[in-house]
This record gives structure tokens, sequence and C-alpha cells, in this order.
């Protein structure tokens, strides 16, 4: 029979409790540990559950629970407490509160085992239980921050990989924190405390997970781990992993998140935990402890670090190894090849004492929605940054609605903080075709312009790059009813940014779902093919090309998925992952003529 009654949310802590047990709910500190100290005679622990009515759309549940403390190696029931429930029809949870002494005859100094399980009074039956241990930090002449003793530390890319230094997440999004330590009570207790590890973000954020040592049959070594997302880090910074027992820090390292490097990472002496937190002291702790390497090495490892972080290249490869992974952008790609060359070029002519002709900066990006603009782009920044033309690389995004602002006459002032935000950098208008309105003698647009064209006659001002983006014949005209535009951007910084061809939007589709572990049966690849074949043979003007992909992807496929297998009832792997023919809708009959190309073709 189904029970009507279940627990949702479960949580314990113990607390030092006065005679009458006397304490508010919200007083008592929980963690998701399994491990406490035992710290006085007087000790209480404290639950708090979620009890849920599994059938509160059609009955109320009026019961008497009873919430045991157990030794869970005899099975002995070592205190008792009753606790009613009682909810309505139509609620469907409620939270409790109970509290059991914790007093010395109960908790043994060598004992360390117990359950707490929660069951019905009446019928006897468990609906919920938990294991913890409770340990006596007096029980020895160690102190208890002594009990373990870290060996080794280091950070790794995947659970059963080496340990490092630093590692690469930067297309990974997680990485692995382990700690080797000894364990030095072996002889007294048959179960190891759990350990606690955090990590500290460079945001001061704090991430923290608890796990159980496991024995390295190798190494003979007691190994902690713990796995953490990184996917919004700021990888230009190292980071600061902690070990801690029974809420006392026992050990730490920090680590880069640049390139692999450093294999067998932090040993025992290295391994100094810091007094206080702060990116600061993070940053000085690891130049520290980084090998003895002279500052001047230092820095020249820490700017490949970086240059890992924003490329994903190792030194001597091109900058532009990424582009291999974009699907398309054929002619975008060679012209590319070419300025990095002559990049690359200036700058070991400037290494050897050469002088060297200033390469022309700004560019202009011609293409469709969705063609990769933006993302190029950004490409395009990292290299002028690791080039040293420009001094940081980032990009600056901005439209003719953010320029012009609020208020007639503001746009020379909205273009310089523009200009001033994108120094070292990119500043991107997008869609920049809209600033120029030439039946519109009063359009403010033309404003913008004007300072644009101040802004880009300053030769002393060389740290930024101006990139004008939107489509083609738009942009072509733009250009050309604009000679100060044309002087400043040549022929060879106008990227034409084609449509994805069908083959190319099948790529992209498929590449997208491979990354978030999705699979098309045969029916849908076709069924799928078919319906980009007919999106491609109709596509206007406003069709978003990779974007548009996506979206189909996000607001159509991925939905009518998800309500297939859910309606199923069934929740394998295979059907949580394969999509069918039926999750993709045919594109419905339209009578909008094929669109034929615009704007020139590289």
């Amino acid at each position: 029979m189904k029970q009507n009654i279940s627990i949702s949310q479960f949580r314990y802590a113990p607390y030092l409790a006065d005679k009458d047990f006397n304490i508010k709910p919200s007083e008592v500190i929980y963690n998701d540990g399994h491990d406490f100290e035992r710290y006085s005679d007087d000790m209480a622990l404290g639950i708090n559950m979620t009890c849920q009515n599994e059938l509160f759309r059609s009955a109320a549940v009026h019961r008497c629970l009873s919430v045991n403390l157990v030794d869970a190696a005899g099975g002995s029931v070592l205190a008792s407490v009753d606790m009613p429930v009682s909810m309505a029809r139509n609620v469907e949870k409620c939270d409790y509160f109970v509290s059991i002494p914790l007093d010395e005859p109960m908790i043994k100094k060598y004992h360390t085992g117990f359950k707490i399980n929660v069951a019905d009074k009446r019928t006897g039956l468990v609906i919920y239980d938990t294991d913890f241990n409770i340990f006596d930090k007096t029980i020895n002449d160690r102190y208890y921050y002594d009990w373990y003793t870290p060996v080794a530390g280091g950070v790794s890319l995947s659970e059963d990989g080496d340990i490092f230094r630093a590692v690469d997440c930067a297309h990974e999004g997680i990485v692995y924190v382990k700690f080797h330590v000894k364990w030095n009570l072996e002889y007294l207790f048959a179960v190891m405390p759990e350990l606690e590890i955090k990590l500290y973000y460079s945001d001061e954020r704090v991430k923290c997970q608890y796990a159980r040592p496991v024995r390295d049959e190798a190494t003979g070594r007691y190994v902690v781990t713990s796995l953490f997302d990184t996917s919004c880090l700021d990888r230009d910074v190292p980071m600061y992993a902690a070990l801690f027992f029974l809420d006392t820090v026992i050990g730490g390292f920090a680590f880069g998140t640049y390139t692999n490097r450093a294999p067998g990472g932090y040993g025992a002496d290295n391994l100094k935990y810091l007094t206080e937190y702060s990116q600061e002291a993070v940053e000085e702790w690891y130049k520290s402890n980084n090998g003895g390497l002279c500052d001047e090495e230092y820095d020249r490892r820490i700017r490949e670090f970086v240059s890992y972080a924003k490329t994903g290249v190792k030194p001597g490869e091109s900058l532009l190894k990424p582009l291999d992974h974009l699907t398309g952008l054929t002619s975008v790609k060679s012209k590319l090849e070419t300025y990095e060359k002559l990049v690359c070029f200036n700058r070991m002519r400037a290494d050897n004492g050469l002088p060297v002709c200033p390469l022309p900066l700004h560019a202009m990006f011609m293409g469709s929605p969705g063609t990769g603009k933006t993302t190029v782009a950004k490409l395009m920044g990292e290299m002028l940054a690791h080039a040293g033309v420009l001094s940081r690389g980032h990009i600056v995004v901005k439209e003719r609605a953010t320029l012009i602002g609020k208020y007639y006459g503001t746009e020379e002032t909205n273009i310089q903080n523009a200009i001033e935000e994108a120094q070292g950098g990119i500043l991107f208008i997008d869609e920049a075709y809209q600033l120029f309105q030439p039946n519109d003698p009063r359009d403010p647009g033309k404003f913008v312009i004007e300072a644009l064209m101040t802004a880009l006659a300053d030769e002393s001002n060389r740290d930024w790059m101006l990139i004008l983006a939107g489509y083609p014949d738009k942009m072509k005209a733009m250009f050309e009813m604009n000679p100060g535009l044309k002087s400043r951007i040549p022929e060879s910084n106008i990227y034409t940014f084609d449509d994805f061809t069908e083959s190319e939007l099948m790529e992209i589709a498929e590449r997208y779902l491979a990354r978030n572990n999705f699979a098309l049966d045969d029916g849908a690849r076709e069924a799928l093919t078919r319906r980009l074949r007919a999106d491609y043979e109709h596509r206007d003007s406003n069709f978003g090309n990779a974007r548009h992909v996506v979206n189909m992807i996000q607001t159509e496929i991925l939905p009518a998925m998800a309500i297939r297998v859910m309606t199923a009832g069934a929740h394998d792997v295979k059907l949580l992952s394969e999509i069918s023919a039926c999750d993709i809708k045919e594109r419905p009959g339209v009578d909008v003529p094929v669109r034929r190309p615009v704007g020139f073709r590289a």
C-alpha cells in the first residue's frame, strides 16, 4: 500500500543544550556532513525535517512518528522522541523540529557509529534513516588536528588522474580537488572521520563538499576527492582549496587554472593553509610556492597561463586554433590566418629591435545574424592582446540605442564613454548601419559616426580596436557613403561572414546536441536534415543561422522530447538522451520566395 507520508528534507546537527533543551530551530547550525565532535556533556541533536503528504490532493495526514537514535553496531534504540504530524488536505508539506539528548552514558568515548531513523509509531515502518558519527577529541594525547596529516595535494581533470599544481579548466568546466592524507588513529577507530574540502573562488564565493577518505591500494595513502564546477571562474587568477577536519583547517594549496604543469602537485611541506583568506593572499601563496621560480620566470609562466586560459593553445601553436572547432567561416579563417602572421611578424621585429610599421587595426564584419561575428571578434581580441597590440583584449558590445541614449545631444559623450570602456580591447558595434540614416538629416546617429571618426583619427590612442558589424548590403552602403570609414578600414580588414549551408547547419546542430549529451536516432537525423533544408531554402533576411538552430533545439525539439519521455513514465538513460523523429516538427508550408544572396561575397 502506498505510504501517504515521506521525508523530503532531513538536516541534523549537535548543539549545546540547556537543562530543558530549549532552542529555536533556526539557531542550530546545519551542514552537509555526517560526522561531529563531542565537545560537552550537555549536547543534544537538533533535527529539522520536511514531512510530505503524498496524497495531499485527496487526503489529510494525522500520524505520530517516532524519531529514534540507534546504536549502529548493536541496533538498540538509545533514545526516542514522538513527533505528531498533522497536515490538512491540500497541504503538501510541513517542517518539523525535534531534539534528542546526547548524554554521557549514551555517547561513549570509543563509540562512533549511530543511526537516526523516523518510523510510523503505529506500524513500526521506517520511512527514513541515515548514519552519522560522533568523535571525542579528548581520547588520546594527539591534538585533534593531528589525527590526519596531509601529505600531498593538487588538482586534476579526472577522478583517477594525476594531480597538478595547475589545470586547464577552460573547456572542461570542472576540477577535481584532491588531498592525500595519512590517518594517524587507525588503531583506535574503525571509521575514518569525514573531511571537508572548501574551494575559494576569486569572486569570494566559497563552495564546500564533504567526503570520507578512500585508500589508494597502489600507494597505500588515503585520498579524499571533491568535484567542483569551474565554468564561471576568473581564469586570470589562481584559486585556493583548503582541507578541514571537524571545522578546523589542516592544509591547503593554491592552484592555477591555465594549463597542466608540475605533475605530482604539492608535497607535505607546501600544504600550508592561509590564516585569513583573500585573493591577494592566494596569489602571494601561489607565487611563493611555485617551485622556487624567480620572479621573471614566474611572470613569464603566468603570462602563458593567461594565454592558455583565453585561447586553449600551447606556445608556438596558432592562436587561431579555436577556430578549427567552428563550423564554416572559410573565407574569414583564411583572412585571419594572414592577419595573424602579420601581427606575429611585427612582434618578432619589435623583439629584435627593428622598426615596425603599424597594421591597420579597425575592421568591418559583414554577415547575417548567427554567423559567428561576435565569436570571432572575441578571438581577435585575445590574439591581439597576446601579441601585445592590445593591452587587454576584452570586447565591449554596443548598438545604436546605447550609443544615442535617451537625450538628444548626448551622442558624443556616449561614444567617448564606450571607447573608454573598450580601452585595451575591442569596441564592437552591432547592426552599425542603423547609425547611418541618409534620408534623415536630423538623425542623431550621424553624430555618433562623427564622434567615431574623431576618435579614429587620434593616432596617439591605438590601444583599442573598432569593429562595425551588420548585414552585408546595408553595411556596404554605409561604407561607400562615408569616405572617413573607407580610409580607416581597408579592404583587408573587411570580413564577410557567409550564411551557413544546409550541411553546416546540420553540423552545428549535431555538435550542440553532442556537447549536451543528446543523440539523434536514424529517424530523427533524417527529420532534422529535412527540417533544416526547408528552413534554409525559405530563409529571409532575418534568418538566424546558428542562432536559429540552437533556438529550434531549445524551444521546439527538447520540449517535445520532454513531453514524450515524461508521458512514457520510463526514465532510463537512453530515453533521456535519444531524440526521436516525432520530436522534430516539419516546417509548415509557406509561400515565401527563396532568398537570394545579398551583399558581396569574399
